[in-house]
């Protein structure tokens, strides 16, 4: 199988979506992880994903891997018996098979895009501004007891502007 699921064992893979890659984003240690295998020569290797920025093109192969008959043989998905430790991360790569798509809580792109057989997970004009830092973003959990709301603009590389509205 050209996909597996792997808890990450370090904070040093940088997740392979354009943005994330531009931002140069870990997968942070002991989260949920996707990998494609790559052959380069006569040598391969796995290209890690962050679990929120799984194409629904990927998650149909998956869940095509892992038919039979009615229902699915988890076991069929690479490295998912190996997180026997981690039955919480089994069980999101049992909705994610059983849907097609990543769990939208998970979902790191566009909500149109987490749909099975889709391409990407955002449109190209969203990718060029994230990697511009040209989006802005409403933090909910900002919300103070006056009415304040904070606006957190990122701007390119790990540099984040704050704007404070009241």
């Amino acid at each position: 199988m050209p996909y597996r699921v792997d808890v990450s064992p370090s904070n040093r893979a940088v997740c392979q979506d354009s943005v994330c890659k531009h931002l140069k984003k870990t997968i942070p240690k002991g989260e949920l992880r996707f990998g494609s295998w790559l052959e380069f020569g006569d040598r391969g290797s796995f290209k890690w994903k962050h679990w929120g920025c799984v194409s629904g093109k990927q998650m149909q192969a998956l869940q095509e891997a892992a038919k039979r008959g009615d229902g699915f043989d988890f076991d069929a998905v690479d490295g998912y018996d190996e997180m026997g430790d981690h039955p919480e991360f089994q069980a999101k790569v049992r909705e994610a098979v059983e849907l097609g798509h990543i769990p939208p809580e998970d979902f790191n792109g566009d909500p149109e895009f987490n749909v099975p057989g889709k391409s990407g997970i955002r449109s190209a004009q969203k990718v060029k501004q994230l990697k511009a830092g040209e989006t802005s973003e409403v933090d909910d959990d900002a919300n103070d007891l006056d009415g304040t709301v904070r606006f957190v603009r990122r701007a390119q590389g790990s540099r984040q502007l704050t704007f404070y509205l009241l």
